[in-house]
Parts: C-alpha cells; structure tokens; sequence
C-alpha cells in the first residue's frame, strides 16, 4: 500500500483529533565503508599562477658567449642562458644607440629541446634582419655532439622568425658560432676537433643542404673568425695544421659558393704560438687580431694584428697590445667605425675589459688603451659592435657565487668610454627555484629558493583554503650569507618546518650544511637566524657537502634527512621547540639524490634509497621508531633485487606507505610504484607501472589519506614536462596528465593536498616572457572517489552521488527502490550499483499493491483485496489506480440488516419512526415529537416545586 496516500487520507478524515504534517526525511546514514576501487579525480588545475616581484635583476646561473650585431641605428646582443639545469636558451635583447635597454629582460631566441643543449651563438646583419645562429648537440660522455645548427631571423623591432633547419651534422665537441655576411649570403663557422666547418645561407636565412670543410688540420680547436673582404670570405682559424708544425693563426679564402680560393691555408702570425683570432673588415683590408705567445712560449699573452690585402696571402703584421710583465691580454674582438677600429680585450692583471683604437691603415700604433668593462667580478669574452655614431661592448661579468652575466658599455669613435658604469643586459625577473609545498588544516605554506642578485635565499608565500594569497608578498624565510636553496616544507598541523641547503660557512667551496627555520600558520618566521640541523666538518676527512634535504613529521616531532656527496643519507629530529636531536646514518645509496622520507602519525618512519647490492641498485627500505632507531638493521627491497633504481619519492596514505622511483632497467617502465606495510611487507610484487616515458626523473608523492597523487617530470615532445597522476589505496586510476600546459621546460614539480582535497601543484619553468625560471603553480580540488561520503554529484569524480556515497552510476537515487550503491541502503558494496537484497521492502509506485518487495532488480507488490463491506455499504469491487482505495456507496433506504433495515446507510428498528415525521400535538397545546416527553417532564418537576414552597414546606 502507498504509505504516504494512506497517511494523508487518514488526516483529512480526522482532522479535529490529530495535527498531522510532512513527516521528517529519514536520517542520513552513517558514512559508509570506504572501498576505493577508482582513483580519485582531479578537478581541472586553473591558471597557472606566479608568486613574487619581478623587478628585475641580474640574471642567475650563466650567461656566457656573447656576440652583437648593429643595424645602423642600434645594437642586438646576443648570448647562451644556461639557467638552472645548464640545457639553456639562446637569448638577446636590444639596445639603442643611446643606450637605453629596449628589452628590460630580453627574449628567447633558442630554446633546448630533450637531451640537446643549445648554445654558441653568433649573430650578423643582413640590411633588413639581424641573423642569428647558433648550435644544438647532444651532451654525452664523449663530449658534445654537434646535432645541428639552427637559426632564427631577428627583426629590428624584435620580431621573431624561425630560419629552415639545417642538415644533421654528428660532429664531436662543437666550438662557437662565427658568421659573416657575404654579397648575396652568409657563411657560419665553427670548429669540430681538428676541423673547421661552414655552411651557407642564402640571403633568406636558408641553408644549404650540406656543410663544407674550409680548414683540416692537426688540431684546430683554439678559436676562429670568418669575415668577408668585399670578394671572398676570409676563414681563419687556429692551432696545428700538421704534426709538428707550427701552432698559430691560419687564413683560407672561399668564393660566395664556397668554393676555395686558395689552394691552402697560409699563415698569419708567423712561427709562433698563437690563438683566438677575431677580424673585422677596415676599408678594403681586413684586420686580424690573436693572443700571441710571442718569444715567451705563452706565459704571456700580446695582442698581435696584421692587414691582409683581398688576393694577397702576405700579412702586415703589428703589436696591438703588450702583454708583458704580468699584464697577459686574452681574447681580442674587433669593430670598425669607417676611419678607426676598436680592438677590445680581457686583461688578466685587472680582471677587465679594455679597448685601443687602431688605424684603419694598421700603421703609426694604437693609441692608448681604455677601460671599458670594469663591474665587481672578472669580465671576459668580449665582443665590439659599431652602430649609431658609438661602439658597444659587451662581455661576461664573473658572479660572486659562479655564473656569469652579460654586461655592455659604449665607447666615443674617439676612444672614450660613454657609459659612467656597464649596463647588464642579462636581466630578468628574481629567479625561482625548487618549490615546494604543505597544508596545515586550513592553510599551504609554498616555499622556493629565490635570486637576489648576489644570491639565493628561502622565500615563502601562505595561500588559504580557497588558494588566495594570505601574505601580500612572499616574505624571506632565511636571507642569510651565501647560498640557500633545494627546500622542503612540512607541517605538524599547525606549524610548519622549513629545510634547505645552506653553504653561508664554506670557505672552502665543497662544504654545505642543512640548516631550517619554523614558520606559524600566521607566517611569522620563529627562527631568523636558522636552525643548525647538520653543519660543521666531519670530526675526520675533508669537508662535506649536504645536499637534498628532506622532511617529514613523525605526529610530534619532525624529521630531517640528508645525504653527503658520499652518497650517505642521515637523520635528525627536530622538535617543535627547535631542538635538533639524533643523528643516525641510514645507509650508502647508490645516488646522492635519490632517497624518500616519509612517517605515520604514531612515531614510525620510513626511508627508501637505491641500494648497491649484487651488481644492481634495488630500491632498499630501512624503517625507524620514534627515538630514530633502525627497526631493521638488513635492508627490506621494495623493488625487484635486479632493478636499477633512482629518484626515489615516499608517502604514508594514512593505512601505507607509497613509494615510486624510476626504473632503469631496459625491459622496466621509467617510473614504477609500490606499497608496503608499516611492518615492511610489501603489497605489490610486481610493482605498478605509472608511466612508460624513457626520459622521467623527480617523483614526489601526496595523500589526504583516501587517494595517493603523484608527480614527476618527463621528455615529452621534445621537453621536459610537468605530469600527474591520481591512484587509489590499491594503486588503480587514470592515466596520467600533463599538469602544466606550456611549450617551455616545467621541472621540479611538488604538490600537496589538503585534508578536505585541496590540491596545489607547483613546479619551476624558464619564463621567456619574464626573462628567468619562475615558479608556476596551479591548484584544484579531488573530487571523491567510488564509495566515499558525498552530498552532491559535483563532489564526486564519477558525477554520481547515490544513497550518500559516490556511485559508478545513476543508479536508483533511493532506498524506496530495489537498486542501491550504498551498504547501507542494501547494496553489496559500497559505490557500485546493484540490487538491494532480496524480499527488502520497497515501493513500486502503485497505488493498488501492497506489501512490495524487491525481487532482482524489481519492486514487485501483491494485489490489494475489497474489503468487506459495513452494514448498509455496498463496495464495488475495483480499486481505484488513483487512490488506491475500493469505491463504497450506501445500501437502498428498506434494505434487510442485523437489527432491521437500513435507511439512510444506518442500520435501525423497522418500528422506528423516520428521522424526519412531522411532530404532533397534545390536548394542551404543546408540540409532541423527538425529545418533547422529557422536557414535560422537567417542567412538571419545577411546578411541583414551586408549589411545594408556596405551601410552606420550604423552611
């Protein structure tokens, strides 16, 4: 029977003795039993975000081989950006001819691409664009392969177009870059071994088909120069054509096809020892400039020239420079202004860069020298370029902690410096390196190693549970001297504990410490100064470098791992009061780099690292108390015992432990995980395969205690990408995904998620558009996995929220019906949709059947019976599918029943008078009918009364 028609009915039947109303729903259940089977999903990352000032500053890292062109009215640098990962990016930026920067943070040119590093760049202009070339190899064991060499078209308003690729070269140890313009192309140079190769382009930018020799020798790899001398180009090169023979400067002749015009190499600087040659076109001779050891046989370097006449192999050879007496002059570079050349050098008694004009005519000496390029540090490689009525030049700037920048100053056609102090041309936003991430309930706290122009400190930025900023910005978490990079961040629910590397006491270049700070949930700094959690030397042995801090919480205290650069990985504890206490080894890994952290919220921790062990490298699993000591002194394998193993990431799921590193093992995929017990026992034999990629690296795991979320970076058409993915407890879920959606490098990923699912994922990239690498970060929330509490569709990844749960389906919607995707609404699992169990109560919809129960699938109910009828009723035998009631009407007035007939649907005496007769009068006037006999009656008895007293029986 419908329950709800019949309670309605019953209401309105009664509605003086009851107050009736919608009864309540039904409670909630009970959060079913979680039985992942499916992953959770990851809602769609947003826009990626960056964090941080970007008023720029001197570039990070190495930037080297600069080289300038000029197209009359202004100048384009250009040089190699090595950056973080030292693949690097070809780079420029423009300059007036009045010096202002056009280009506050330049732009990419180049960019690396796989395993092929770019870099060697050479630059020249063509009357409409500037044309810039550069190299990409293949770094290998052996040296560089020279893959190819690639170009781009320049326009002065800093357009950029990609040139035709250039054929394959397969060439071992490729040297820079040189390119000249001819009368209808150019000729590029550069030096392989003992060879120096060319190719031609036409005036498109296009390349030839094939390079060509233009010199073989012996060795030739100490420099070259190519330059056109209004007929043919002129290559000149150096070292020893011929064993024995003499090792200097070395000129050829090639017509515009490429063709030799001469049937050798002839000689420049004589029997001498002499390198680097640089030229420079001065009227209708070409001038020609080396380092050259002169008598000393190289313990000091002159600046020697000489002027070769077009189609004459004789050399007019003059001192330019005198490097003498502790005053060495090393890489010479040449540019002609119409009447006098600017020759520049790198000094090595003043660590600057100098300049003297020469005549054009090489005779009556130079002048006297300048300073040109004199910032803090040692400058080097310069390069001249004349343009717009001055000459610019330009050279790499030592930093105080390594790399270099690129930085230019001008100079008069006079011989004058313009510029008060040299401009940095290698600019960009502060870098941002390494970040990483951790919740604490409501709040993440991201952390990254952050350039401030000398050099890298700890930044951090707190986002709340909607991923908005909570600090306006990021704030510095350790400024100390030196260095400090490679965080790590974790939280005990509260607080947070940030590590990192710090060498602010190496004297010595190879000592580093690890050193950390604890950070509040409101973003105050408690440790200013850090917290010394390993530094000094080794009480024996050299100094040592820590490297690769990790850190995890053991449910009170934190902990601390390292390794040394002997492959040793230890371990502290920190305690919420900053007290640095232990100090264990855990064991020799086969990799500095490659070892997880991770701990329970009951004291017990876990370290996995690859291990040397029968010619492979396992990944070894070593688990530690809450005083730090070793549970297990023979290490546990969590992969097989002939795996090749690296980079390894651990998490603790709340239940497990997760560990992924990356396999290589030839017949393996790159990137495997496994779980293991608290106990050491491993769940998976056969470890799960993440992804198949040749080229992974980085994994780093994350859990809010129901899925396992994990990343890494990997090659991927033909750069490194940032890639996700989401598992379950049993280590089941999609594919994975490209986490960052840009065409440049995304490396060092790391993420974190909330409690409540809010994910953050970050990771470093090479920002063309800001001119360093930066930290992106996305963010997103997990929607709930198959059989996890819900209350909306939206919550869960499947779209489905059935009986409380998500469901794999539609389903019912209900426990009225006899499908279910609940246990507690009757189904046999948690989120899959099935029947409930047999002969459970149900309601099928119709208002005709009663008791209805489920049977399969169905809700099946039996035929509702007429009931018997009343006295006087007569009950048509049909229910109404409306009502679900059986319609009843009144038995004809005269009908026999039990104590007579009916009339009007009662049951009465056939003697009875009918309801309705007419009253009849008595002798005394009063009206007779219905009730009239007891109303006489009462008053007679007040009559009698009343006479009663009047005859004095009332006292």
């Amino acid at each position: 029977m419908n329950t709800a028609s019949l309670l309605r009915r019953f209401c309105l039947a009664l509605p003086l003795l009851f107050s009736c109303s919608t009864p309540p729903p039904p409670a909630a259940p009970e959060a079913a039993k979680v039985t992942t089977r499916d992953a959770a999903r990851l809602v769609a990352l947003g826009d990626e975000r960056t964090f941080g000032p970007t008023t720029p500053l001197p570039s990070a890292f190495d930037q080297q081989l600069p080289a300038l062109s000029s197209d009359g009215t202004g100048f384009l640098a250009v040089w190699s950006d090595d950056g973080a990962r030292g693949a690097g990016n070809i780079r420029g930026a423009r300059m007036a001819a009045d010096g202002t920067l056009v280009d506050p943070v330049g732009f990419a040119i180049g960019e690396a691409t796989q395993y092929y590093r770019v870099g060697a760049p050479g630059v020249v202009w063509n009357g409409n664009e500037h044309l810039v070339v550069w190299q990409r190899g293949y770094f290998s064991e052996s040296g560089n392969i020279l893959v190819t060499v690639e170009s781009a078209l320049v326009s002065p308003s800093g357009a950029i177009r990609r040139s035709a690729l250039a054929p394959r070269l397969n060439l071992l140890v490729p040297q820079a870059v040189k390119i000249t313009m001819g009368a209808h192309g150019f000729l590029a140079a550069w030096s392989v071994g003992t060879r120096i190769i060319g190719l031609l382009f036409d005036e498109s930018g296009t390349p030839a088909a094939q390079p060509i020799e233009l010199i073989a020798g012996k060795s030739l790899g100490e420099g070259l120069t190519v330059i056109f001398d209004g007929t043919n180009y002129l290559v000149v090169g150096s070292g020893q054509l011929t064993t024995g023979g003499s090792q200097g400067i070395w000129a050829r002749r090639f017509n515009a096809s490429g063709a030799p015009v001469d049937a050798a190499p002839f000689s420049l600087s004589g029997d001498v020892l002499a390198a680097r040659p640089s030229a420079a076109r001065v009227g209708d001779n070409v001038l020609v400039a080396w380092e050259d050891a002169g008598s000393t046989g190289g313990a000091e370097w002159d600046i020697q020239g000489a002027l070769v006449t077009p189609g004459s192999t004789a050399a007019d050879r003059f001192l330019i420079a005198d490097g003498t007496a502790g005053n060495g002059k090393k890489q010479p570079a040449i540019a002609f202004d119409g009447t006098h050349a600017l020759v520049a050098w790198a000094d090595e008694a003043s660590k600057q860069v100098r300049a003297v004009r020469v005549p054009a005519a090489g005779s009556g000496g130079p002048g006297e020298p300048i300073t040109v390029l004199d910032p803090q540090g040692v400058a080097t490689e310069p390069c001249v370029a004349f343009s717009g009525g001055s000459f610019l030049v330009a050279g790499t700037r030592s930093l105080p902690v390594g790399g270099n920048d690129v930085v230019a100053a001008r100079v008069s056609p006079e011989g004058t410096r313009v510029d008060a102090a040299p401009v940095t041309l290698s600019v960009g936003a502060p870098a941002q390196m390494t970040p990483r991430v951790a919740w604490s309930r409501d709040r993440a706290l991201m952390v990254w190693s952050a350039w401030n122009g000398v050099a890298l400190d700890i930044h951090g930025v707190r986002l709340d549970a909607n991923f908005q900023p909570l600090d306006g910005t990021p704030f510095v978490i350790s400024g100390a001297e030196g260095n400090q990079d490679e965080p790590d961040v974790v939280s005990n629910g509260e607080d947070f504990l940030v590590v990192w590397r710090d060498d602010r006491k190496d004297d010595t270049g190879t000592r580093r410490d690890i050193y950390g700070a604890r950070v509040t949930a409101e973003g105050a700094v408690m440790d200013a100064q850090g917290i010394a959690i390993a530094a000094g030397d080794p009480p024996v042995g050299p100094p040592t470098a820590r490297q690769h801090p990790r850190v995890a919480v053991d449910g009170y205290r934190y902990v601390v791992g390292w390794s040394h650069d002997n492959s040793e990985v230890e371990l502290a504890q920190v305690s919420p009061q900053g007290w640095v206490s232990g100090n264990v080894t855990v064991a020799k890994a086969n990799n500095t780099s490659s070892f997880g952290l991770a701990c329970t919220l009951n004291g017990l921790c876990a370290v996995v690292l690859p291990l040397d062990y029968r010619g492979f490298s396992p990944l070894a699993l070593y688990r530690f108390d809450s005083l730090l000591t070793k549970l297990n002194e023979a290490p546990m394998f969590v992969s097989p015992l002939e795996d090749h193993t690296r980079a390894a990431g651990l998490t603790f799921d709340g239940t497990q432990f997760v560990a992924a590193w990356i396999s290589n093992k030839k017949s393996s995929p790159a990137v495997l995980a496994a779980r293991f017990t608290p106990v050491g026992t491993v769940l998976d034999g056969t470890p799960v395969e993440v992804a198949t990629e040749a080229n992974a690296s980085e994994p780093q795991l994350a859990s809010d205690g129901h899925a396992v979320l994990m990343t890494w970076e990997q090659r991927t058409s033909g750069s490194w990408d940032v890639m996700g993915r989401q598992f379950d407890k049993a280590l089941v879920g999609p594919p994975a995904e490209a986490l960052a959606k840009r065409p440049t490098d995304e490396r060092a990923p790391s993420l974190a998620v909330s409690a409540a699912g809010a994910v953050i994922a970050v990771w470093e990239l090479d920002d063309p558009g800001q001119g360093a690498i930066r930290v992106h970060a996305s963010t997103g929330r997990l929607l709930s996995v198959l059989g996890t509490a819900c209350g909306a569709a939206t919550d869960c990844g499947s779209g489905f929220c059935v009986d409380g749960v998500c469901c794999d389906s539609a389903c019912g919607g209900g426990t009225s019906d006899c499908i279910a995707c609940s246990m507690a609404a009757g189904a046999a699992a948690d989120g899959t949709c099935g029947p409930r169990a047999a002969n459970a109560t149900c309601d099928d919809g119709a208002a005709c059947t009663q008791n209805d129960l489920c049977q399969g699938a169905s809700c099946v109910g039996a035929p509702k019976t007429a009931p018997s009828p009343g006295p006087c009723q007569v009950i048509t035998p049909v229910c109404d599918p409306e009502t679900g009631d059986f319609p009843t009407t009144q038995a004809p007035d005269g009908t026999a029943c039990d104590t007579g007939e009916c009339r009007a649907g009662a049951c009465v005496p056939k003697n009875d008078p009918p309801d309705d007769a007419e009253p009849e009068e008595s002798g005394c006037g009063c009206t007779t009918g219905p009730g009239a006999a007891g109303t006489s009656f009462m008053l007679l008895l007040t009559l009698t009364g009343i006479l009663w007293r009047r005859a004095g029986h009332g006292r």
